[in-house]
């Protein structure tokens, strides 16, 4: 089970806030995101930069589904926002070999 003792040993993100809800900084993106856990469900909220204002990006049933959505994201922005071409191993590819 992917906890949120693994998104601190990850060094993918800069921890904000590890509380009910969960704060996290992209280091590849700058990008912020929160996790608000609401029962069984993940809310992931999004923003681009620390000055902006969050907005819903969408729901999971999991911790670690919402840190592969995080990470797709990072990957498609640092593609010149184009789908990441799979041909190689991606850290998506990492994180799931890991923790499932």
């Amino acid at each position: 089970m992917f906890t949120e003792k693994d998104i601190q040993g990850l060094g993918y993100f800069e921890v904000m806030s590890l509380s009910e809800t969960i704060e996290l900084l992209s280091r590849n993106t700058l990008h912020c995101w929160m996790i608000y856990v609401k029962g069984t469900i993940y809310e992931l909220y999004h923003k681009h930069s620390i000055f902006d204002e969050y907005h819903h990006q969408t729901d999971y049933g999991s911790l670690f589904d919402c840190i592969l959505d995080i990470v797709l994201h990072d990957e498609y922005q640092m593609n010149g926002r184009k789908n990441p071409k799979y041909n190689a191993k991606s850290y998506v590819d990492e994180l799931i070999t890991i923790y499932r």
